[in-house]
């Protein structure tokens, strides 16, 4: 799990939402803007995707510990919001690490 410093706010979150620049994959929604600070990462699991609490939340859990992994390679001052679609759910973890990746190197945040 990502530290509370390297996790958005409820109200960046929103902000991020309406204003961030999108990029799309076939499992995630990408939202993201500049940052004054270090990057920052959101997870977001309608309710649709995974009805069960506990479903959302592992699955939150598998991305943040990913996401966690890629810091040192992600471009700094970031504010990143990653939507989970409902194929994600299907995927092993392996594979769940190869989709963020190319996801994130699709919308530039790779270095």
């Amino acid at each position: 799990m990502l530290p509370r410093s390297k996790r958005i706010s409820v109200r960046l979150f929103k902000d991020i939402i309406k204003k961030g620049e999108i990029s799309h994959s076939p499992y995630f929604v990408i939202r993201k803007s500049m940052s004054d600070t270090h990057s920052r990462f959101a997870i977001s699991i309608s309710k649709k995707v995974a009805n069960t609490a506990v479903l959302r939340n592992k699955t939150k859990r598998r991305v943040y510990s990913i996401i966690e992994a890629l810091i040192p390679n992600i471009i700094s001052n970031q504010k990143v919001v990653i939507v989970v679609k409902a194929e994600t759910l299907k995927l092993k973890q392996i594979e769940l690490k190869k989709e963020i990746e190319n996801a994130f190197v699709k919308c530039g945040l790779l270095k």
